[in-house]
């Protein structure tokens, strides 16, 4: 069985549709000659045909009354016949943009309505150069121009209707091929839909989940569906939804929380004006167009929400280095006070006549070794040792706990020289060795890394109190931070 939907219409003329092939046959006829017989269904049409206003108005006159209407029109009697029967009543708006369906047949009357392009509709009557018709809620009147009807409209519809079927059997098999012998793909329970592709005779093909294949035409109802008119309340609800949804799209990528909150303010008095129209007419399209407005407003606000937390990450973490930056400075200070104040007291008591010996390389300090930390456990043992180098540069890709090292360069050098060898020489790939322990395990000598989109890029080593001592960056050199001075990703213990 094949039924016409024009989405959110039902009903088409059913009364009328029995009659459609005789009476087109006999309107035909009507061309030819005046001469047929004046009784029964004839001799009523022809009463109405003839605008008899004595016609009694009982019976099957009712009936058929707008089905005459309809059809009266000769363009219409001329094709009505060679049409399927589910469009036999039904026109498709043909133009750029959308048709305006009028309260009267007049372009001065008032517009009740719109059909957008490839829109359809019922005819329910004929005005002269005007159809009379039902499309969703709307009932009005468009001019015929505009419109395809007949076979014009069944081949479009046939093109553009969305097809769905229905199971009538308790259970359909879905064939990979036309042929009752081909392998059984998957099994549609009654009551169950999919989308019909294309109309075979005894097979439909169809799509069912991930499947797609063939059933027997005779166990489905086939569906015809297509767009209807708006009205002017849906239009309405439908342009808040869209804007609602352009604001959040100007939320999700604004460059400031600010900003971002004032798409969303605008797109929750967008979602509040659907919402009233909806509420003061209830139609299927009204509503759904209000909900989605009201989806689009808390999808702006809570786009707003996630750049307001980013902005205040990126100040904590700007303090954060701001503070580190001021202690790195006031520590480099003092390391320098005292080498002056050593340099001082080595020249005084050298004597004048003396000389000293100049030591080679870059960095003069002498430092313990690990050895030097051995009553301590392993864990305070790395972190004790690591200390030694705070104020030390920061170099990329070197290993030098003197001379400058990297983050992963450091973290290598010291746990090397504490007996350990860690998996490779970048923080990605250490973080893949030792074992994961919990932020609340935390022990001195854990390895703490940070992480971007579930990339790696740091490594710090925890040295207890909340403080990590890592090479942080090149203003920075080898120094203390608190440990969560940005987001830790994973924490490590190679001991």
């Amino acid at each position: 069985m094949r039924k016409l939907t024009l989405r959110t219409v039902c009903g088409i003329l059913t009364a009328a549709g029995v009659l459609c092939s005789s009476f087109s046959a006999y309107a035909a006829d009507i061309a030819k000659s005046s001469e047929y017989p004046s009784i029964g269904i004839s001799s009523l049409i022809d009463s109405y045909c003839t605008t008899d206003s004595s016609l009694p108005r009982v019976g099957v006159t009712n009936a058929i009354e707008e089905y005459v209407k309809a059809i009266i029109d000769t363009d219409l009697v001329a094709t009505v016949s060679q049409v399927r029967e589910e469009y036999r009543t039904v026109v498709i708006a043909q133009v750029d943009g959308y048709l305006n369906v009028r309260k009267e047949p007049d372009t001065n009357s008032e517009v009740v309505g719109k059909l957008q392009n490839n829109s359809a509709a019922n005819i329910t009557g004929v005005v002269g150069d005007w159809y009379k018709i039902t499309s969703g809620t709307v009932t009005g009147y468009v001019m015929k121009e505009y419109v395809l009807f007949g076979k014009s409209a069944e081949a479009l519809a046939e093109q553009i209707a969305r097809k769905t079927g229905t199971v009538k059997a308790d259970a359909l098999n879905i064939r990979s091929s036309a042929s009752k012998e081909a392998t059984v793909l998957d099994v549609m329970p009654q009551g169950d839909t999919c989308e019909v592709l294309s109309e075979e005779g005894e097979w439909t093909k169809i799509q069912y989940g991930d499947a797609t294949g063939y059933v027997l035409t005779q166990y489905i109802d086939i569906q015809v569906s297509m767009e209807t008119a708006e009205s002017k309340n849906e239009e309405a609800t439908r342009l808040a939804s869209e804007e609602a949804a352009y604001l959040a799209s100007i939320a999700k990528y604004s460059s400031a929380s600010s900003s971002a909150y004032e798409a969303a303010r605008e797109a929750a008095t967008a979602a509040q004006r659907a919402r009233t129209i909806a509420e003061g007419d209830p139609t299927e399209k009204t509503t759904k167009f209000a909900s989605e407005a009201e989806h689009y407003a808390v999808l702006a606000e809570s786009y707003a929400d996630q750049l307001a937390e980013e902005e205040r990450e990126a100040a904590e973490r700007a303090r954060q280095a701001a503070a580190e930056a001021e202690a790195a400075r006031q520590a480099a200070a003092q390391r320098a006070a005292a080498a002056s104040r050593s340099q001082s007291n080595s020249n005084s008591n050298s004597g004048s006549g003396s000389s000293s010996k100049k030591n080679e390389g870059s960095n003069t300090k002498s430092y313990n070794n690990a050895a030097a930390y051995s009553n301590s456990s392993k864990g305070q043992q790395i972190a004790s040792y690591a200390q030694q180098f705070i104020g030390n540069p920061y170099v990329w890709g070197g290993t030098s706990l003197t001379n400058g090292a990297d983050c992963s360069g450091f973290v290598q050098s010291v746990m090397a020289n504490c007996g350990i060898s860690v998996s490779g020489r970048t923080a990605a790939s250490q973080s893949s060795g030792g074992y994961s322990v919990a932020e609340s395990e935390l022990q001195p000598g854990d390895l703490v890394f940070y992480a971007s989109g579930g990339r790696v890029y740091h490594v710090a080593i925890y040295i207890g109190g909340g403080q990590v001592v890592h090479a942080a960056s090149s203003s920075l050199g080898i120094c203390t931070s608190n440990y969560r001075y940005a987001t830790p990703y994973k924490f490590v213990r190679y001991y």
